[in-house]
């Protein structure tokens, strides 16, 4: 509806959806470093694979997005 403002669950589903998208991207980048160390090639941590997602989400949609390394 125009003019009407959405409710706190609606932004917190919304904001849920953008980090599970997050998450699936940082399981896909650590796991292809996973796949580099076999190469003999330095692999990233889980931290800055975390961080990586991040950046490339803040220059994408200016929205900051924390996620936490422990959870994947």
């Amino acid at each position: 509806m125009v003019g009407h403002p959405k409710s706190n669950t609606s932004k917190i589903w919304a904001v849920q959806a953008t980090k599970d998208g997050l998450y699936a991207q940082a399981i896909a980048l650590y796991q292809h470093e996973q796949q580099r160390e076999e190469n003999g090639q330095k692999r990233m941590s889980l931290q800055k694979v975390c961080q990586r997602i991040e950046d490339e989400h803040w220059a994408d949609a200016r929205r900051t997005i924390t996620l936490d390394c422990n959870t994947l």
